[in-house]
């Protein structure tokens, strides 16, 4: 059986608070959205423990910067007007699960790229092309994706 509590709301006291459940011998701590982003007193914990797990109740994905969780790179040329290639990398991470105590191996952290080609068709629309492909895929990545699209200048 583990043990785990929840570390309080306050920044301030997170290291300290993580501190006093390692020594008194919890398996982990974790912190929910509510008062603050739920990595920072995570962040504050690993630095001043060594042993324990350290867990988000929930993290929601879409309410934070995705720079916490994900980077992208884009490196475009531009031929003439509305005809552009680029090449794109994109690295992301996250995703672990613990149900009823047994942790799943799940953990993504997945590199993929892609490559998009524009090409005018009208004066004011394009046909858009696109690839990509995971290069170092863990878990559910592994994929390769082809899209073409009808792109429509408004003003």
């Amino acid at each position: 059986m583990r043990i785990h509590s929840y570390l309080t709301a306050s920044l301030h006291d997170a290291a300290r608070e993580a501190r006093e459940f390692e020594g008194l011998g919890f398996d982990g701590v974790m912190t929910g959205e509510a008062a603050h982003d739920p990595f920072l007193p995570l962040l504050l914990a690993a630095e001043h423990t060594s042993r324990l797990r350290l867990m988000t109740g929930i993290a929601v994905a879409f309410a934070r910067n995705p720079m916490l969780l994900a980077m992208q790179a884009h490196v475009s040329r531009t031929f003439k007007p509305r005809l552009w290639l680029a090449g794109d990398a994109t690295f992301y991470t996250g995703g672990r699960t613990t149900v009823d105590g047994v942790e799943k191996a799940d953990l993504q952290r997945n590199t993929r790229l892609g490559l998009t080609l524009a090409v005018p068709i009208k004066r004011r629309s394009a046909l858009k092309a696109s690839w990509s492909r995971g290069v170092v895929t863990r878990v559910g990545g592994d994929f390769q994706t082809l899209a073409l699209g009808y792109q429509v200048l408004w003003f």
